[in-house]
């Protein structure tokens, strides 16, 4: 009896690890949304693409309300990615009314399922800046890709990179690049066929908050010359101390925040940084700035 309750007990965990996948993808009667508000940095694209993770994990769609003068390259490519292979309907609404969806938000726009506008607002002025024909060359076919992907008029999406085209809601709309002008989250719903459903928006937690301020050019740049400073400082004096270890996490950060590193890079290096640094710490009496370095390396590559 022990051997067969046993086995009964051992089958039941199976077949619950089986079954379990399936019932976290059961669809929900509810969808996400999430403001990506400002200019798109790396701050932006880790909120956004955690958010798309979340809407995944509970398979619902999410509606990113999108206000922005444009921003980094390398956040716009790793939030465009991200939604490119996304498995649930992804929604990008710009608004609220008077908003941008300029440069680097209009390929954010193109790469969405569903395409809105809400009235008064704008998109396009995709040109990249300085110019450079070879750089506005491979930004108008990638711009182009996405929107053949996404079923909409790849020579129109071309426009607004080789000519900087701006649109508004109207010929947007006329022009196939937008499925739907909209004014209300409910005129979204209908859309979709998710009338009436509630909508439950993720905010931005503390560590995120502390990412978007660190993704900022003017504290990235401010970060990378404490980071230079600290280095060199521990250059002309002799050991390894307080200005070295500050001056590399400050490094990283910079990079990072620069969109010089993708995230995952600045994650490992920090991961090294603050193993090394505590081994070291090890073979250090006390509990000196090793440790307190290496933890401070471990925190934020937790954070990110």
């Amino acid at each position: 009896m022990g051997r067969r309750t046993l086995a009964l007990a051992i089958g039941l965990l199976i077949f619950g690890c089986l079954i379990a996948p399936e019932i976290g993808h059961a669809q929900q009667d509810f969808v996400y949304t999430v403001e990506a508000d400002g200019t798109i940095d790396a701050g932006i694209s880790n909120f956004v693409r955690k958010a798309i993770d979340r809407a995944e994990r509970d398979n619902v769609p999410l509606i990113i309300k999108l206000n922005t003068p444009g921003g980094l390259l390398s956040a716009t490519e790793e939030i465009v990615g991200r939604m490119m292979t996304s498995e649930v309907t992804i929604v990008v609404w710009i608004t609220p009314r008077g908003a941008w969806g300029f440069s680097a938000g209009t390929f954010i726009l193109m790469a969405s399922h569903v395409a809105v506008m809400d009235n008064a607002t704008a998109i396009g002025a995709a040109q990249p800046r300085p110019e450079d024909p070879k750089v506005t060359a491979a930004m108008a076919e990638w711009i182009g890709s996405i929107a053949k992907d996404r079923g909409r008029p790849e020579n129109i999406a071309k426009l607004f990179v080789t000519e900087s085209k701006t649109m508004d809601p109207e010929e947007a709309y006329e022009n196939h690049i937008i499925e739907l002008r909209a004014s209300s989250i409910d005129q979204i719903l209908d859309n979709i066929g998710m009338s009436g459903t509630s909508v439950e928006q993720i905010d931005m937690g503390i560590f995120e908050k502390i990412l978007r301020a660190l993704s900022n050019p003017d504290v990235a740049s401010i970060l990378l010359i404490l980071g230079s400073l600290g280095l060199l400082s521990e250059i002309t004096t002799p050991g390894v101390g307080v200005p070295g270890v500050a001056g590399t996490i400050c490094l990283l950060l910079a990079f990072w925040g620069l969109g010089m590193f993708q995230i995952n890079y600045v994650g490992i290096a920090l991961v090294l940084l603050g193993i090394a640094l505590i081994a070291a710490e090890i073979f250090t009496p006390g509990f000196g700035v090793f440790g307190v370095g290496g933890g401070v390396a471990l925190i934020l590559e937790v954070v990110l």
